[in-house]
């Protein structure tokens, strides 16, 4: 972030347009205290924090993403496991947790990625927290997050990159994950042959 702007805006008008336990939307006016002008009707996107996480196979450089329809685009999608973490739920808790209900696994290593916004433009705060998850044993079947079954996939990082280059991956936080999944296992000792 560039510091020398934080606050070049200065808040004049914050209305709830939608207000649910995951996300909110703002209806803001703010004055640009640069230069004087106003900004009107600046929707801002407030997002409750999110785990995503990276399942990596590093012997056979797979990652395990799920296959489930998503209404939004209307079509079925293929992500990394994630979803919104609990009240008085750690972030690991919650990226363990979404890992097993997703599909199906459980990961005896973890690392944590970082945290990241989703867009700098219009969500406030950096709710994505992704975790690499490896070690991974199935122990049960996964469910989509729309009610149904997910399909698990277990894919090549080449393949699921090519994948991404293709559009047949349009999510942005999974097209990011599978582009550093190569880096990820290399740094833990398994580089590519």
């Amino acid at each position: 972030m560039n510091k020398n702007n934080k606050g070049a805006w200065k808040p004049i008008r914050s209305v709830a347009a939608i207000d649910k336990p995951w996300f909110k939307v703002t209806d803001n006016d703010f004055k640009d205290t640069r230069d004087g002008k106003e900004i009107k009707n600046y929707y801002i996107i407030r997002k409750s924090p999110a785990a995503h996480i990276i399942p990596i196979n590093l012997e056979k450089r797979e990652i395990v993403l799920i296959k489930q329809y998503r209404p939004g685009p209307d079509c079925n999608s293929i992500e990394i496991p994630a979803g919104s973490i609990r009240k008085n739920e750690t972030l690991l808790e919650a990226a363990k947790r979404e890992l097993k209900e997703e599909t199906g696994y459980e990961a005896q290593g973890w690392k944590t990625l970082g945290s990241f916004s989703s867009s700098a433009d219009r969500v406030q705060g950096r709710p994505q927290n992704v975790f690499f998850a490896w070690d991974l044993k199935k122990v049960c079947e996964g469910q989509a997050d729309t009610g149904g079954k997910a399909e698990v996939l277990r894919i090549k990082i080449n393949e699921a990159k090519k994948m991404v280059w293709s559009g047949e991956i349009l999510d942005l936080m999974t097209s990011m994950a599978i582009m550093v999944a190569d880096d990820f296992c290399a740094k833990m000792g398994y580089p590519k042959k």
